[in-house]
């Protein structure tokens, strides 16, 4: 293409006069223009003859700004300038050049002086004026920080590979029906002290590292995951030491012909023997404890046997040791995780309450799952209620009842446990206490200022109604659940 006209340039001893020639040139022409890539012609002299409209967006140049300017002082670093040169003029010399015909990777210069990586093709020919290169760019800007990120990226994987706390493998099924490892990261050696070339080459084989109790059950996991997809199991090893240790397997089929499986295996023997000692020291204080109250239990009821003036409080008191006592009993045999709604009530009822009456009460409500505090304070509620209504109210007469609700309210954060307690005396003539005695006073302090919550007594003719509302996150923050969460599946207690 000429720098006047802008038609492409003719070969030697050619000429465009022909109609045929005119098309040819103008449908090469717009090919030019339209290529994705960046082209630039540049002459024998190392001048610019040709700028496509992706050269300007690349380089930031108008193509009229570098028509005719020399191409080295335009688009190439400063530094390459003197090397672009005596290449080309080596090229149009010998006619050989590196360069000619292959694709390499240099280094760019926009008009505003950025710097960026470019792969470079030319060509050579020969036209009417002599040689012409055609060079056909590709900006790599964004390829290499692609490039850089995976590579960033592979460097983090290969840290965690070799340094993590968890081992990472490959296995695919053999012809035995057992398993070969295909792949497993280089950490598995500093961990749990097992050669893992040896397991990749099969000299070592994983399942004769299980401890043998435990490799039946193993093995019949394996199959699961195969069958299911996916499975996850604990078990002993041993490693090359012959020390015994515990692990946790994560597995899972991949491939959409399910002949592989990708797994994690992590060393939990230091949780297991914390667990452990976690486990005997609170059997050791749940010991201790329940101890300790059957001994103030047993000083309480020498003094109600004694005929003490104060036998009707000591008696109170001895009620609310035996409920925490039962509350603390509860929670233990659950590891002080939790407790359900209802056997906080029924614990209560049941060291309380005469067998005949039992069936005088009524429960409705959902399972929920009440965190060891709330346990502990809602646990002393219940029994002042029960013993009241066996001394005063519901359960003191015949054909008297009590029912019991709960229920969740709100949602999220605003969701709240409410509680009811409700006496049915046949008849009435239930009068209201003259003066609340200890019982009432801690059920009105306990669940505003132990729970936060919201707390009313109504002495009806009928019997006590009682209703408390209090925060759910109040009653499970550390159930380690997701609040509010009410147990799926199991319908009403």
């Amino acid at each position: 293409m000429n720098t006047e006209g802008g038609k492409f340039y003719s070969k030697r001893g050619q000429h465009d006069s022909t109609h045929s020639s005119l098309n040819e040139a103008r449908l090469a022409e717009a090919v030019y223009r339209c290529l994705l890539d960046a082209m630039i012609v540049m002459d024998q002299n190392g001048h610019i003859r040709e700028f496509n409209p992706q050269a300007e967006r690349m380089f930031g140049y108008e193509r009229e700004e570098v028509i005719g300017q020399e191409l080295a002082d335009t688009i190439v670093p400063e530094e390459m300038r003197e090397a672009h040169r005596k290449g080309l003029a080596h090229y149009l010399a010998t006619g050989e050049g590196p360069v000619i015909d292959n694709r390499i990777e240099i280094i760019g210069l926009r008009k505003g002086g950025q710097r960026f990586p470019i792969e470079l093709a030319i060509s050579a020919d020969e036209v009417d004026e002599g040689k012409i290169f055609v060079a056909t760019l590709k900006d790599l800007t964004e390829e290499k920080a692609k490039q850089a990120e995976l590579e960033q990226v592979r460097g983090y994987l290969d840290n965690i590979m070799e340094y993590g706390p968890t081992i990472f493998y490959v296995a695919r099924p053999d012809d035995k029906e057992d398993e070969i490892v295909a792949w497993i990261s280089p950490n598995l050696e500093s961990i749990i002290d097992v050669d893992a070339s040896a397991l990749i080459k099969g000299t070592v084989r994983w399942r004769n590292q299980i401890h043998p109790v435990d490799l039946p059950h193993v093995v019949e996991q394996w199959a699961v995951c195969w069958e299911e997809g996916a499975s996850q199991l604990e078990y002993r090893i041993y490693d090359q030491s012959d020390r015994l240790r515990w692990v946790r397997e994560s597995r899972r089929v991949v491939g959409a012909d399910s002949k592989e499986i990708i797994g994690s295996i992590e060393d939990i023997t230091e949780s297991r023997k914390s667990e452990t000692r976690e486990r005997t020291l609170r059997m050791e204080l749940d010991h201790r404890v329940k101890n300790n109250l059957q001994v103030i239990l047993g000083e309480c009821e020498k003094a109600i046997a004694s005929g003490d003036m104060q036998s009707e409080r000591i008696i109170g008191l001895a009620s609310r040791i035996r409920s925490m006592s039962i509350v603390h009993q509860s929670l233990a045999d659950r590891s002080w995780s939790s407790i359900h709604m209802r056997e906080l009530f029924q614990k209560s009822v049941d060291a309380l309450v005469h067998p005949d009456h039992l069936n005088s009460i009524q429960y409705t409500g959902p399972r929920i799952e009440i965190a060891v505090d709330a346990g502990m304070t809602l646990g002393t509620i219940f029994n002042e209620l029960v013993q009241n209504a066996v001394k005063y109210g519901g359960l003191s007469v015949q054909g008297g009842s009590v029912e019991v609700a709960w229920s969740i309210e709100g949602q999220g954060d605003a969701a709240s446990l409410a509680v009811q307690w409700m006496e049915h005396v046949p008849g009435g003539g239930i009068s209201p206490p003259k003066q609340k005695h200890f019982g009432l006073e801690l059920i009105e302090s306990m669940i505003p200022y132990e729970l936060n919550g919201e707390v009313s007594l109504d002495f009806r003719p009928e019997g006590l109604k009682f209703e408390a509302r209090i925060p759910l996150d109040h009653c499970q923050r550390d159930i380690g659940r997701v609040r509010g969460r009410i147990e799926e599946g199991e319908g009403h207690e």
